[in-house]
């Protein structure tokens, strides 16, 4: 029972932050940095691939990257990260099709983002409360921090960094500039409050599991 709770946990929170995906996305202010550079390559791709696709895509490259540094450390159960991320990109097209906010002045679109930048990190949150296991972006940035004897802070920051700078550069590449529609000041609210949101929530959760 106590491991069925567990994986609710974790698919609820995986779908939340798949909807936040979705007001993110509608507000056209940015998203988050772990998937701009997925979000920048569908944008390109529109006509091809979804959203979610270039997400699962870039999902499995992580994953892939954490068995390459890790070799034999890498644990079966970590495997778990495919069917979470396939789960991730299938609810992140669905929500993309229902949630259908159209802000249109510039306050609407800042209170769209904040809105997905709060869900995103309960989202988070709950993922994390769940302990199965770590979504692809944050076990990778572990995998890293154990392969270079790097704090998890630090690998953190520098991971989001390179792969936001990524997403710039693949912006000028498809599109002749950049896109603050893409990679705009969501992806630095992301960035910046997520983890103070987090915090919060944590000092709070023994209210929300009540």
């Amino acid at each position: 029972m106590k491991l069925l709770k567990k994986v609710i946990l974790m698919l609820s929170g995986l779908f939340i932050m798949a909807v936040a995906m979705a007001f993110l996305t509608a507000s056209d202010m940015g998203i988050s940095p772990v998937q701009s550079l997925a979000y920048v390559i569908s944008q390109k791709l529109s006509d091809v691939i979804t959203f979610g696709v270039a997400s699962a895509v870039w999902n499995f490259i992580l994953i892939a990257i954490q068995i390459i540094l890790l070799k034999r450390n890498f644990r079966l159960w970590e495997l778990l990260q495919i069917p979470m991320t396939l789960y991730f990109a299938g609810v992140i097209d669905f929500a993309r099709k229902f949630v259908t906010i159209a802000p249109v002045t510039y306050t609407e679109r800042l209170t769209v983002m904040l809105l997905g930048v709060f869900v995103l990190s309960f989202g988070i949150f709950l993922t994390v409360e769940a302990g199965l296991v770590m979504n692809s972006g944050e076990a990778t940035v572990k995998a890293i921090a154990a392969k270079t004897k790097k704090s998890f802070g630090t690998v953190k920051v520098l991971f989001d960094i390179s792969i936001v700078l990524s997403a710039v550069i693949a912006s000028f590449i498809f599109f002749g500039k950049f896109r603050f529609d893409l990679i705009g000041i969501g992806t630095l609210c992301c960035a910046l409050l997520t983890g103070f949101i987090i915090k919060g929530l944590v000092k709070v959760k023994g209210w929300l599991f009540k």
